[in-house]
């Protein structure tokens, strides 16, 4: 009865979707729709709002089933085309999920629970799906469909995020029935058990925990700042203001760094007193929203006395960022030992192989890059390295065009905070940097088709080559 009911609903909520696709306006609708769901609920209790599936990997399932069914019904070109992007995601599936997997078969437990999260990869093809249908069929409706789509969606990602950090921010206040509300919708979980945020005073996010809300809120603070850029309206430096005060709330050493290192890229180039004074103002403003507040400044003194003065830290690094060298020591040792260098343990598989063998260790290495070399091995590195490269050729051919040329720069500065912070913590992953990473490929494929398409080819030196051609809507 529990199947037919969700099946109703399901059926129901997919044909007001394919509604909203054929009135041309409602693909607005779905993007805000879907980046709200995304950003509010990734970290949601699973226990009392999941069925399956997370609820944003519902609404995605949602949006692509009614795409599907609206383009076969108005027989779109575009419904069953890939691009570039498509084929490197799905090479970086095979390498990452499907190969490793079947070589690995008896190290990979079908029955653990756990293990349908570990298949990120889909879930980043399910998300560029959904966004290149969303572009394409607004190409297809040309008047009728929304006129600056991509900045469009760059505000959505700003508004919801903001919602996401006041509702962050709030569960520091003991304001009766909300404060409970806030812990009980977004409990605050680590090392699988629920605390209350008295023991856990670090920002947690609705789209991700502390490590992965200080990542996605790095991004949202260099997006405020590049459409303070681009349009000149004030009120973008109040967002990177609330989503920086955020990232040091989460005191995250990886999006400390993440964001140091995308502000300089950002304005090296056209580096101003202007542009130091914005920083500077949006800086200053944060630290002093923290050091007005007794709760916010003991949660960044607990921190730091915790990672370097209780610890001896007697580097600049924090106390948990060497524990980690010895989880990725551990973790190599194993590869080499058991010959599973180059194709890994599988998913999830270290975990099990300590399990079943009893030895002491840490399942989960915390570093994107190691633990992709720990499942799936050198060739999901490989395929990691092959995937990035071809990536930002394309955003260097693009940005040859003076066109979206701060648009472009934008997303390839976010992509390389992506690879600054996956050496600590999985960034490509969590729930909220996940969609933001597949929205940043998506974009890249629509300025592609704005300055005409290119096909890319390799030259003798291993380059890019452009072939113009005039592409209509399909």
């Amino acid at each position: 009865m529990d199947a037919l009911i969700f099946s109703t609903i399901f059926l129901a909520l997919s044909t007001i979707i394919f509604c909203w696709i054929h009135s041309g306006r409602g693909l607005g609708r779905i993007v805000v729709l879907y980046i709200f769901v995304f950003v509010l609920t990734e970290n949601i209790d699973e226990a009392y709002y999941s069925y399956i599936l997370e609820p944003s990997d519902w609404v995605a399932v949602l949006i692509f089933t009614a795409f599907i069914g609206y383009g076969l019904i108005r027989k779109r070109g575009y419904l069953f085309r890939l691009t570039w992007i498509d084929y490197l995601i799905l090479l970086f599936l095979c390498t990452t999920v499907l190969l490793s997997f079947v070589i690995n078969f008896d190290y990979s437990w079908v029955g653990d629970p756990y293990l349908v999260k570990f298949v990120y990869p889909v879930k980043i093809w399910l998300v560029y799906r959904v966004f290149f249908y969303i572009f394409e069929e607004n190409r297809v409706l040309a008047r009728k469909g929304l006129s600056g789509l991509d900045q469009f969606i760059l505000r959505i990602i700003i508004y919801s995020a903001s919602v996401s950090a006041i509702i962050s921010i709030l569960r520091y206040f003991p304001i009766p029935y909300l404060q409970d509300f806030i812990e009980r919708t977004w409990p605050i979980i680590t090392h699988g058990r629920w605390v209350s945020v008295a023991n856990w005073p670090r920002l947690t996010a609705t789209m991700s925990s502390t490590n992965g809300a200080g990542n996605f809120f790095a991004f949202t603070t260099l997006i405020s700042l590049c459409q303070l850029r681009l349009t000149n309206d004030k009120k973008y430096i109040f967002f990177a203001v609330l989503f920086l005060t955020c990232v040091i709330l989460t005191v995250s050493f990886s999006s400390f760094v993440a964001l140091a290192v995308g502000i300089i890229l950002f304005y090296k180039k056209q580096m101003n007193l202007k542009h130091v004074m914005v920083v500077t103002l949006v800086l200053i403003c944060s630290l002093s929203i923290i050091s007005l507040s007794e709760t916010f400044a003991s949660i960044i003194q607990t921190r730091h006395d915790r990672q370097f003065v209780v610890s001896g830290s007697t580097w600049f690094l924090p106390a948990n960022l060497f524990s980690r060298l010895g989880y990725w020591r551990q973790h190599l040792e194993l590869l080499f030992s058991e010959d599973k260098l180059f194709f890994g343990f599988g998913i999830s598989g270290i975990r099990i192989y300590l399990e079943k063998n009893l030895l002491y260790g840490h399942g989960n290495p915390e570093s994107l890059y190691f633990r992709l070399i720990s499942e799936s091995g050198l060739a999901a590195v490989i395929m990691f390295v092959l995937m990035h490269r071809f990536i930002f050729k394309a955003i260097r051919a693009l940005s040859t065009r003076r066109s979206f040329m701060t648009q472009l720069h934008l997303i390839k500065v976010i992509l390389i905070m992506f690879l600054v912070a996956n050496i600590g913590n999985q960034t490509m992953y969590y729930g909220g940097s996940l969609h933001l990473f597949c929205i940043m490929l998506t974009l890249i494929y629509f300025y592609e088709v704005k300055l005409s398409s290119f096909q890319i080819r390799g030259n003798a030196r291993g380059g890019l080559r452009l072939r113009m051609q005039n592409r209509k809507p399909e």
